[in-house]
């Protein structure tokens, strides 16, 4: 069997062996011991290995974190998404959310002029980026993907404060970019040694 054929067949072998599982697992009604019994527990077989539980199939239905749609921080929002993945429409939502809210902002900033509407559309842009890292990294529920939205965040804060650098010149403009790349170096080094 290919490699793709026996993980389908073992995802719907899980699926069956839960659905077994579940209905072997209900109790049943035992009868009443008569009333001279002694009042001693009755013995029962260990349990069998098809009669551990089992978690439930990746089908069902999951609450959302509460964070995964928020423009919070990607560092904060991933580390408390590890308990619980997202499932595919929470997740779809999440990126509608923040799509729908990066156009609304950044329809906002049509009214401005210059250098004030760069950075409007930055910040729309940096916080769509992290809504979706943070989506993203709840959907994987990984640690790998926790670090990827902290550095998607940290690369988005930068874009951002470049742009805020733009309004200036000279020598305080490179003074400016250099703080925040030191920044964003920063970030990123802290969330290459974050654990999980």
């Amino acid at each position: 069997m290919g490699t793709k054929r026996w993980s389908r067949w073992c995802a719907i072998a899980g699926l069956v062996a839960a659905v077994t599982v579940a209905t072997a697992a209900t109790p049943t009604a035992t009868p009443a011991a008569p009333a001279g019994a002694s009042a001693q527990p009755a013995t029962t077989a260990p349990p069998s290995p098809t009669s551990t539980p089992v978690a439930p199939p990746a089908t069902a239905v999951q609450p959302a974190p509460a964070a995964a749609g928020a423009a919070a921080p990607a560092a904060g929002a991933a580390a408390g998404a590890a308990a619980t993945p997202m499932t595919r429409t929470a997740y779809r939502a999440a990126l509608d959310r923040a799509t729908s809210d990066y156009n609304r902002k950044r329809a906002a900033c049509g009214a401005l002029k210059g250098n004030e509407r760069t950075v409007c559309v930055a910040e729309a842009k940096a916080e769509a980026t992290k809504a979706e890292a943070a989506a993203e990294a709840a959907y994987r529920n990984t640690p790998r993907a926790r670090m990827d939205a902290r550095v998607s965040a940290a690369n988005a804060d930068y874009a951002l404060a470049k742009a805020r650098c733009n309004d200036r010149s000279g020598s305080e403009r490179r003074a400016c970019q250099k703080a925040a790349k030191d920044r964003q170096a920063e970030m990123i080094n802290a969330a290459m040694r974050a654990p999980g």
